[in-house]
């Protein structure tokens, strides 16, 4: 499309070859004047914004004023050009003001929504009940109020859930016996402990076994990774210098098919927090605050072991329940803790959590 520039008398062809003309050759008074464009049409009306003449009919589209802009601008603008130029001032001047105010007002609407709609999603907590906090739920044993419990882990997509129950259980022992919560490395166990497989699958006791032989140090000297995958395991990157904590040891609740278990359990998490190893699917992994107890039976078809830290226990409606601390971030349940069904006529427990029960033992 060809563009004419009326200045001074100087006639110079624009080319339209992208969004904007462009001039093949730049004349000299183009650097001391405001190039202006009409399009090569008949210009008996055409609107010179400046001067207030009117737009024929023949050049509006849905009632939008044809209105060009220039890339630059180095001058001032002519008082008179020869055709009566355009000069766009605004990229938007086209659009009327009643359309140009609802197209922003609407974004600015969604905007809003979305981040409530995530905020909802991602931290789950601020939307529900607060029925499980310590203040109302009142369980018979809650290590929460004690103070024991650090910031709840996320574990994403890996399944390093025993390093992190590890981590809290020692946690809770080391602050029941010396009034000091310290928050522990489970990246370092991810890394360092040979017997386990990192994020692809771990055991609790082995962890313990680790933490009683080579200590764990710091989280704030060892941070958890957020580039943490089950394909690839990172190198240990320990130092000599860091503070480690230890343990004297750990033991395990035997189990019998007694209907006994759950209440050995029981005795054990009166004087510690203990982690267990449950069978959960689907339906655990997308737990509320407000589901209550957790009582449905486990779906084999999509189950899997996941390593959990029993917390406290008591009793909601004459359902008894056990408190659990998960590590599936603070979306999960009431920012983090949830409650399972206690007693509920199984040997093991509902999803075995009766099964393979390891509490760690402070070293003095």
């Amino acid at each position: 499309m060809a563009w004419r520039c009326c200045l001074a008398g100087v006639s110079k062809r624009f080319y339209a070859d992208s969004e904007f003309p462009v001039c093949r050759k730049i004349h000299p008074c183009l650097l001391s004047f405001k190039p202006v464009f009409t399009a090569s049409i008949p210009p008996t009306r055409i609107r010179d914004i400046a001067h207030g003449n009117d737009i024929p009919h023949d050049l509006k589209q849905g009632g939008r004023s044809m209105i060009f802009s220039a890339p630059f601008s180095t001058g001032r603008v002519p008082q008179r050009t020869t055709y009566g130029g355009i000069n766009c001032k605004r990229h938007y001047s086209h659009i009327p003001y009643n359309q140009y105010a609802a197209v922003f007002f609407g974004i600015a609407v969604a905007c809003v929504t979305l981040f409530r709609i995530i905020r909802c999603r991602v931290v789950k907590y601020e939307c529900e009940d607060d029925s499980l906090s310590p203040e109302k739920l009142r369980a018979e044993v809650d290590w929460r109020r004690e103070g024991c419990m650090s910031a709840i882990d996320d574990q994403g997509s890996t399944k390093a859930c025993w390093a992190h129950v590890a981590t809290s259980a020692v946690e809770s022992i080391v602050k029941i016996e010396t009034d000091v919560l310290k928050k522990l490395s489970s990246q370092e166990l991810i890394d360092c402990d040979p017997k386990n497989k990192g994020c692809q699958e771990g055991w609790v006791e082995n962890a313990f076994d680790y933490i009683q032989r080579e200590g764990v140090c710091m989280e704030k000297d060892y941070p958890y990774s957020p580039f943490n995958t089950p394909f690839i395991r990172m190198p240990c990157r320990v130092k000599k210098d860091y503070v480690k904590t230890f343990i004297g040891g750990y033991e395990s609740i035997p189990y019998e098919e007694d209907f006994g278990a759950e209440e050995r359990l029981k005795l054990v998490v009166r004087r510690q927090p203990v982690a267990v190893a449950v069978l959960v699917g689907k339906a655990f992994k997308n737990y509320k605050a407000s589901d209550g107890i957790f009582q449905i039976n486990v779906d084999f078809d999509h189950e899997e072991l996941h390593s959990l830290l029993i917390v406290g226990f008591g009793q909601l409606k004459e359902k008894q329940y056990w408190l659990v601390r998960n590590s599936y971030g603070v979306s999960w349940g009431y920012k983090g803790y949830g409650l399972i069904e206690r007693n509920c006529g199984l040997p093991e427990g509902r999803c075995g959590i009766a099964y393979r029960p390891f509490y760690p033992i402070f070293k003095v």
